[in-house]
């Protein structure tokens, strides 16, 4: 017979197989059912199941209790095969074949684009969505576990735009971006990415409108207005320009979400005579590289969205060719080694001195030239 099948994002479900799915009509008999199953087969204390479910009455009331939901629960899961809940005088334990929450967390720890897609194929919802009981300490527990996966989606969205982006998957990408402002209206960086990939599709107009869309969900969620970045963008479609450069220039994309020291690297690469991109976190930095004409990147480890580490691992999966110079506040020697083995450019550590840093990112373009060209 077909194990069973509990689903916990988004509405609670437990199905035998593909097929029929199990009643459980009171509410606390599915609390106790979702907690076991997320919690990942580990036994659990009697007693701890009381008080999470039962904490508001005395102890022996709230153990009676849990044997009435057991026996409940005992009742709608017989016949399946293997017996998937194990009881022992002090601990109680649910071994389902599957749990989505748990498939979901083993996904988005693999990272790749495939696993990034079933995890986000898998997140339907919140962690027990629109379910409540009047039990502090399961809500307690709710709150902090929807919380924390839901923290986990918006990562998984956010690796898996950059993928679609600097993959050429624009219509993909487009749907990755909408569906992390479901999940975080407020997160700038998905609008300005959408607003880039909707002029890309020629679609000037949407692009325009996604900028209000950003602009006025910043102000009234948090009374700011769109960073300078966001500006741009809007400005580049509004204008019809881009942010590539004819001029003969170098072209050095500067990745770093710190606003004084990317203004700081900024005069300083200016000055020196490089074309300067600039992008405000790893997965801007990807829809910039999927545009073309960038010679170098200089990029912050330490980022929201997309850290430097999964930009640099990602342009060499692509094997783009483009030299990444890595930039860290942290002087971390495991870190740097595993970076330069990756196929970092260099790794500089901050504070650095200007000139210095212009000397050693000048080096790295060299090499790359010299390697292109052999």
């Amino acid at each position: 017979m077909p194990g069973l099948r509990v689903r916990v994002l988004g509405d609670c479900e437990a199905r035998v197989g593909d097929g029929l799915t199990l009643s459980l009509p009171a509410r606390k008999s599915r609390a106790l059912l979702a907690y076991l199953a997320v919690t990942g087969q580990r036994a659990e204390r009697r007693e701890r199941l009381a008080a999470l479910l039962w904490g508001e009455v005395p102890e022996e009331q709230s153990r009676q209790s849990l044997r009435k939901a057991l026996w409940h629960l005992r009742e709608a899961l017989a016949g399946v095969e293997p017996p998937p809940l194990s009881t022992a005088s002090e601990t109680i334990a649910l071994v389902p074949e599957t749990v989505d929450a748990l498939q979901f967390e083993a996904l988005v720890r693999d990272g790749r684009p495939d696993a990034l897609r079933d995890a986000v194929g898998l997140y339907r919802g919140d962690l027990l969505e629109g379910f409540r009981i009047d039990e502090p300490a399961f809500e307690e527990w709710l709150t902090r576990e929807r919380e924390r996966l839901r923290r986990l989606a918006v990562e998984a969205l956010e690796r898996l735009l950059g993928y679609e982006t600097v993959g050429g998957r624009v219509e993909s990408a487009v749907e990755v971006a909408l569906r992390l402002l479901l999940l975080n209206p407020l997160h700038e960086a998905a609008h300005r990415s959408l607003i880039g990939l909707y002029a890309l599709q020629g679609r000037r107009d949407a692009a325009l409108r996604q900028y209000r869309t950003c602009a006025d969900a910043l102000w009234r969620g948090l009374g700011v207005k769109p960073e300078p970045e966001t500006e741009r963008a809007y400005r580049e479609v509004l204008t019809g320009s881009t942010a590539g450069g004819s001029d003969g220039r170098p072209r050095v994309l500067l990745v770093e979400d710190e606003a004084t020291t990317r203004k700081r690297l900024q005069q300083l690469l200016g000055h020196a005579g490089y074309h300067v991109v600039v992008a405000a976190d790893g997965a801007e930095a990807l829809f910039q590289l999927s545009q073309g004409s960038v010679d170098v990147v200089l990029a912050d480890i330490w980022m929201p969205f997309l850290d430097g580490v999964k930009l640099l691992a990602i342009v060499r999966e692509k094997r783009v060719g483009i030299p990444v110079v890595l930039i860290t506040g942290r002087s971390d020697a495991e870190l740097e080694a595993s970076c330069l083995k990756m196929g970092a450019a260099d790794y500089i550590t901050k504070p650095f001195d200007g000139r210095a840093l212009l000397v050693r990112l000048g080096n790295a373009l060299r090499r790359a030239r010299e390697a292109n060209a052999s």
